[in-house]
């Protein structure tokens, strides 16, 4: 199995330094793995980073996640500042293909969960995996809402454990998919769980992403906001500004020698 190191920033988010390729081939093999409770894999960005410190059901789904990859550009030069990584971006749009391909490959079984309805199924068959649907690859766009009912979410459990996925994808954006994950990751009967955010529309090209280069120059979020300025600009005025203060913070501490330390193996 792929050994990495945990570490966690001052705010005491965790987060694995791990490369792409390695993380992806870890989740490979959780999904080879034959289990009750499943693993579970989240990956955080800025707007994560925030979450975690004001939301406690946040903070609990993540420290028992069992694999937590840096899906944003400011964290990861975070993680070099003041960790001195050189860990990837992992974007979870990035291992939602490579993933989803390698596992159809090896005869696994998936189960794809959120976005509206259609979207999934256009994304697998975009993926050129369009024989693989409704025998190795189900996918489901759930009711709005219904994770926040007992009932609605008893459902989809049902739903999905039936098809007894190897691993299962739920696209339906922070904070809801990691709180709904947390709460029934033993009642799924998933090898591997992953929250995927958009995934889904990206991949079905419904809704397009940030050219490379934004992406690498942290300006995805730019990107976002001039496609969805209404919804958006509150979201990341308040992020960014909450962010690069806890970033000053962090220099402060690294100054005076009060620098995180080095992280466990897993």
């Amino acid at each position: 199995m792929t050994l990495h190191r945990r570490y966690q920033f001052p705010n005491g988010l965790p987060f694995d330094a791990i490369s792409y390729s390695a993380a992806v081939d870890r989740i490979v093999e959780f999904a080879h793995r034959s289990g009750s409770r499943g693993a579970v894999v989240c990956t955080p960005n800025v707007h994560h980073y925030c979450l975690y410190d004001k939301n406690a059901l946040f903070r609990a789904a993540y420290e028992s996640a069992d694999l937590i990859l840096l899906d944003g550009m400011p964290l990861v030069w975070a993680a070099k500042a003041f960790f001195g990584l050189k860990t990837d971006k992992v974007s979870g749009s990035d291992v939602f293909v490579d993933v989803l391909k390698r596992v159809v490959a090896d005869g696994l079984r998936v189960f794809l969960l959120g976005a509206a309805p259609g979207v999934a199924e256009l994304a697998v068959k975009t993926m050129g995996l369009e024989s693989a649907l409704g025998s190795q690859v189900f996918c489901f766009s759930p009711p709005v809402g219904f994770d926040a009912q007992e009932e609605g979410s008893r459902v989809v459990i049902e739903l999905v454990a039936g098809k007894r996925p190897d691993v299962l994808f739920v696209a339906l954006g922070a904070p809801r998919q990691e709180l709904w994950l947390h709460r029934y990751r033993e009642s799924l009967s998933a090898g591997v769980s992953l929250a995927v955010g958009g995934s889904f529309d990206f991949a079905a090209g419904t809704v397009p992403r940030a050219p490379f280069w934004m992406q690498r120059t942290s300006l995805e979020w730019l990107f976002r906001l001039v496609r969805e300025p209404r919804r958006l600009w509150r979201r990341y005025i308040e992020t960014n500004t909450y962010f690069l203060t806890q970033m000053a913070f962090m220099l402060i501490r690294k100054v005076v020698g009060l620098t995180p330390s080095h992280g466990r193996e897993f």
